[in-house]
């Protein structure tokens, strides 16, 4: 009987390790991509008019947004799905139709969802490329 008990504490201290260990290297993962994402800069004078889908996935946060561009400005963006930790993504995106541009602060406490949306918004806008 006592036998059992530590075969089955060893195997759930195993089990759990195991997953603390993947979890680890998720994190790390998401770290370093979210690290690595820069947002490039848009000339809307070469996005031809028409409705573009975007998505950008950085393992923890992903935004899929919808952005219609009409004579060079951007009209409008739908956050059509974000998965996020704090954060809504409506100022954000507010600021990019107020500026009609990418380069807008992030929202404090937030900079990674940010840029999520930002990443997503600017690989929607590629696809209209001229």
């Amino acid at each position: 009987m006592m036998k059992k008990k530590v075969l089955l504490t060893g195997w759930i201290i195993f089990c759990v390790s195991v997953f603390i260990a993947l979890s680890g290297c998720s994190l790390m993962k998401y770290k370093k991509k979210i690290a690595s994402t820069e947002i490039e800069k848009i000339n809307l004078e070469s996005i031809k008019d028409g409705e573009y889908e975007g998505f950008y996935d950085v393992y923890y946060l992903n935004a899929r947004v919808a952005v219609k561009v009409e004579d060079n400005k951007i009209v409008s963006i739908e956050l059509i799905e974000h998965k996020y930790d704090r954060y809504s993504g409506e100022p954000m995106i507010q600021q990019v139709l107020d500026n009609q541009s990418l380069d807008v602060d992030a929202i404090s406490g937030a900079t990674n969802s940010c840029k999520t949306v930002l990443k997503a918004i600017e690989i929607a806008l590629s696809k209209g490329k001229i």
